[in-house]
């Protein structure tokens, strides 16, 4: 609690240039771990896709992902760095380090340097997220991606400003370009947002307006744009080729893939795997501290509390 009271007391400038600092020290302790350690060349699986896919402009497997094939060529052409698989690599390894800068910002920013920087830090050796940051597959950014949205709508939730909330619908509309996994942050945001305007939410109608179309208008205005023009190039190494709108949203939500994900009779196995997980990677004290700082946020910011849960 001391430490919480000393950092929101600190005057901003200098409590954004220590989120600043915190997260250049992580960012840069991350990269060149992950660098050492970056796969040199070309891989299989769905890294092996990323490898391929966004160097060329091509189509991916669902959902297509247009952020990270648009992003990926952009890196691909502009990074000279040796191979363009080994360039795809270390765009995971640039993501990586990223999102553990970016916790380590955010945590500072919210509860003091400390506490941000061994966020950002233990996050990052985890074995898992360590093991998707060495290789060309899409998670370590989308890892970026939920890092800044949660970041984003912890610090709108307690500085309650327009243009953060403004930059957290845009940050979110742009994550739902990339993994379908960020769908499900959907209404979580809602009701934070619901929980803390209330009827402000309809009394300010221009700005919920603003905010529903940077969330709902890249996905609504990309995939239908970005996807059809994707396959017609004609590179996809997969024999799929979706023409019609019924195809097309057969294609993206792979309804046999998102029905087998919604059984509930293997839940319990799930979530001990997940468990064994988290302890494995980060040891169980430190699974301990977060579940006392869950606690901890349940009776001091009720939002962000229900928010991740």
């Amino acid at each position: 609690m001391p430490l919480m009271q000393s950092q929101k007391s600190l005057p901003l400038n200098k409590q954004t240039w220590l989120a600043g600092l915190a997260a250049a020290l992580v960012f840069s302790v991350m990269l060149v771990l992950y660098v050492d350690t970056l796969l040199p060349g070309l891989v299989g699986g769905d890294a092996g896709e990323m490898q391929y896919a966004p160097p060329i402009l091509a189509l991916t497997h669902p959902t297509g992902m247009p952020l990270y094939i648009f992003v990926g060529h952009l890196w691909a052409e502009l990074v000279p760095i040796g191979s363009v698989a080994y360039r795809m690599n270390l765009l995971a390894a640039v993501s990586g380090a990223a999102a553990c800068a970016a916790l380590a910002g955010f945590g500072s920013r919210l509860h003091g340097s400390v506490i941000g920087l061994a966020a950002g830090l233990t996050l990052g050796v985890g074995t898992t997220f360590w093991s998707q940051a060495v290789i060309a597959d899409k998670y370590a950014f989308n890892a970026l991606l939920v890092v800044l949205v949660l970041g984003l709508a912890a610090l709108w939730s307690r500085q309650r400003r327009d243009a953060g909330l403004i930059l957290l619908s845009a940050v979110y509309g742009l994550s739902l370009l990339h993994h379908r996994t960020m769908i499900l942050f959907g209404p979580g945001l809602a009701a934070l947002v619901i929980y803390q305007e209330r009827w402000a939410v309809l009394h300010r109608w221009r700005r919920s307006l603003l905010c529903g179309l940077l969330v709902f208008g890249p996905p609504l205005v990309v995939y239908p744009l970005a996807l059809p023009w994707l396959e017609g190039r004609g590179l996809d190494p997969y024999l799929w080729r979706p023409q019609t709108l019924g195809g097309w949203i057969d294609w993206l939500l792979e309804r046999h893939i998102v029905q087998q994900a919604l059984q509930t009779e293997d839940l319990p196995d799930y979530l001990a795997g997940y468990a064994r997980t988290l302890a494995g990677d980060y040891s169980v004290v430190v699974i301990g501290l977060a579940l006392v700082g869950l606690a901890a946020l349940a009776r001091r910011e009720r939002a962000m509390f229900l928010l991740l849960a």
